[in-house]
């Protein structure tokens, strides 16, 4: 059979039971997790492993493939080897994102399902230098039943870079069901390369949290 024929004939069956899998699945997407962040290339020997939240919102057009747009922070400190070499007391990276990220699940809706995933979107990099202060605050004492200032240690923000810049991002994972309900426990790596200079910024935030 002409490969041309084949393509159209399978596109004219996915339109076809798309209402029906939509209608069996529900329209919206949505997810939410959080977990560990850990730099890659160039930018491992600056930042320690740190810290990952993510959400998302989108569109299911059947069980096998789904477009979510997500939301993800970062936040990593500065590692002390980087911190040594510049002289620098403190600090830390954030990122944060907004990506558009097609979801491709290879088994469907079993019990069971790895997926891929990529996308590209906007990254807001900032990078904080902090030096050790104290700061005044008021405290309750619930024995004697007053307030009275006290001092406690903070950090003060002495420099700060903000960077935005374009990037992409491209993991896998695995989905698994909770018996009959739509809610789905996942867990997934996922790289992420902003184009920033002149070191280019690669993360992998691994993230466990819940699909629907």
């Amino acid at each position: 059979m002409n490969l041309r024929v084949h393509l159209a004939q399978m596109t004219l069956l996915a339109a076809a039971l798309a209402p029906a899998a939509m209608a069996e699945w529900g329209w919206m997407a949505g997810k939410a997790g959080a977990g560990y962040t850990q730099p890659v290339g160039a930018i491992k020997s600056r930042i320690n492993g740190g810290v990952n939240l993510n959400g998302g919102l989108g569109v299911n057009l059947g069980p096998y493939l789904s477009v979510m747009g997500e939301y993800t922070f970062m936040s990593n400190n500065l590692s002390d080897e980087f911190k040594q070499r510049n002289s620098i007391p403190g600090g830390s990276l954030r990122i944060h994102s907004f990506t558009i990220n097609p979801v491709l699940r290879m088994a469907g809706d079993r019990a069971v399902s790895p997926y891929i995933t990529g996308g590209y979107g906007w990254y807001r990099r900032t990078v904080e230098i902090t030096e050790p202060t104290t700061a005044q605050v008021t405290i309750f004492d619930p024995f004697w039943g007053v307030f009275y200032p006290a001092l406690v240690p903070a950090n003060q923000v002495v420099g700060s870079y903000t960077v935005d810049k374009g990037g992409w991002n491209a993991g896998a994972g695995f989905d698994f069901k909770f018996g009959d309900s739509r809610a789905k426990l996942f867990a997934e790596a996922r790289y992420h390369r902003i184009a920033t200079r002149p070191v280019v910024t690669e993360v992998m935030p691994i993230t466990v949290g819940i699909r629907w």
